[in-house]
């Protein structure tokens, strides 16, 4: 029989993860209903997908770079779609998205 990985004491023991108050116990949080915004998304993803915007898979299974989007410019349906893309995709990249002076960014997607 094969000896367990998980007995064996770690090859590299200055690199596991450390927590600088010690260990603590996961918070209870109680359940609630929520809303996913990529649910109400158009899969197509016509808003992101447009011949202003370069999307680039930056590997097969996870990751997308887009080039020439703006956030700020987007409908509450395109900010679904990029929820939707998101949640696909993992990492979301955009590059060259600016902001106007005075303009405030967008940090968060509406869910209701």
């Amino acid at each position: 029989m094969a000896k367990s990985q998980s007995s064996a004491p770690p090859l590299y023991p200055h690199y596991l993860p450390t927590r600088p108050d010690g260990f603590s116990k996961a918070i209870d949080t109680p359940l609630f209903e929520g809303t996913e915004p990529g649910l109400r998304a158009d899969p197509a993803k016509p808003e992101i997908f447009t011949s202003f915007s370069e999307v680039i898979e930056i590997t097969p299974v996870i990751g997308t770079e887009i080039k020439g989007l703006q956030l700020s410019k987007l409908s509450k349906d395109g900010l679904d779609q990029v929820a939707l893309l998101a949640a696909e995709r993992g990492v979301l990249v955009f590059v060259s998205c600016t902001f106007s002076p005075g303009e405030e960014p967008r940090d968060e997607i509406d869910v209701d």
